[in-house]
């Protein structure tokens, strides 16, 4: 494995994941600090960890071989995440004192079911072998 390689796999594997935790938490303390009422804290993780996983398969399809972890995402991606994003959004929209935070998770619900179909193109288009 060459240098380039390791630096790839583990920004993949272990930097993006490490970012998008600590992006989380900083957007979470936001809310907390703005005294919003009913924060959507697992609402906000949940699809913080669902892009996360169309992310990190969509980059496994592009520059790495595909594994069972690969197909795990994906299967997760396609079956799970839908649903889930459903009812975060349904769960979002009956909160009556909707702040900025929850009318931008129900949009990023709402644009899984944009960002997915795009994702799989990407991926049949330009996967490696």
């Amino acid at each position: 494995m060459t240098t380039s390689e390791i630096i790839l796999t583990a920004s993949v594997y272990f930097l993006l994941p490490i970012l998008g935790l600590l992006y989380f938490v900083h957007l979470r303390d936001k809310m907390v600090q703005s005294g919003i009422p009913k924060p959507p804290v697992f609402e906000l993780l949940l699809v913080f960890a669902i892009y996360g996983i169309l992310l990190i398969t969509l980059l496994t399809g592009l520059f790495f071989e595909w594994s069972a972890a690969a197909f795990l995402g994906t299967f997760f991606s396609v079956f799970i995440a839908p649903i889930l994003q459903v009812l975060i959004y349904v769960r979002l929209k009956m909160i009556s004192p909707a702040s900025s935070y929850h009318l931008t998770l129900q949009k990023a619900a709402l644009y899984y079911f944009i960002a997915f179909p795009i994702s799989l193109f990407i991926l049949f288009s330009f996967a490696k072998g």
